[in-house]
């Protein structure tokens, strides 16, 4: 799991950690200024960002990584409208808006968040990594790059689409919180028939 500010990238391996001591999870929940003992520290953890409306979060099309956190982490709990920003859905808004012109131009490329990236900033994330073995330990450093590329790019990018936006009057404030208002996420549905399907 990547956690990006504008000023660290935090990445919490959490196959490694999950057999660990809890003085080792206290160690990274100081880290990123938590304070306090809880003895479920990934619901404190939850509580203190993720379900934190005051704390923006950006992601680049929400739906599987939510799941699949959700389905491992059940104690963070995710509160959908907590402040989570899809910057996929952000860049089809603005995408609707003639007037807005990113800083390059990519000739081909579907809406990927490495094509966000270089119509942005200038160049595409790199990729190498991105299909790798990420339960192999320990991690390359060049995956490492990727993971901490791959949450923090989205800060950039956000940076870029709101200064592109309001260059034009484009309300782009208001269109965040509508985006934010409306997103939801999925959890996996059980394989337990109900008794309607036996």
């Amino acid at each position: 799991m990547q956690i990006a500010t504008r000023e660290f990238v935090y990445i919490l391996d959490v196959i490694q950690l999950s057999g660990k001591a809890p003085h080792l999870w206290q160690e990274i929940l100081d880290v990123i200024q938590l304070s306090g003992k809880a003895p479920h520290l990934w619901q404190e953890l939850g509580n203190f960002l993720f379900n934190n409306c005051d704390i923006l979060k950006l992601g680049f099309s929400f739906t599987s990584d939510t799941s699949i956190i959700i389905h491992s982490l059940p104690h963070l709990s995710f509160n959908q409208h907590a402040g989570f920003l899809d910057v996929l859905s952000l860049w089809k808004q603005i995408e609707k808006n003639p007037n807005i012109k990113l800083p390059y131009e990519v000739q081909s490329g579907g809406p990927s968040l490495s094509t966000l990236v270089h119509l942005c900033l200038g160049r595409p994330l790199d990729k190498s990594d991105q299909f790798s073995n990420w339960e192999k330990r320990p991690l390359r450093q060049s995956q490492l790059e990727y993971a901490a590329l791959d949450a923090y790019c989205l800060i950039q990018v956000y940076d870029v689409l709101k200064s592109c936006s309001e260059a034009v009057g484009f309300p782009f404030d208001d269109t965040c919180y509508n985006l934010m208002s409306t997103t939801k996420f999925k959890k996996k549905k059980s394989k337990t028939p109900t008794k309607s399907q036996r």
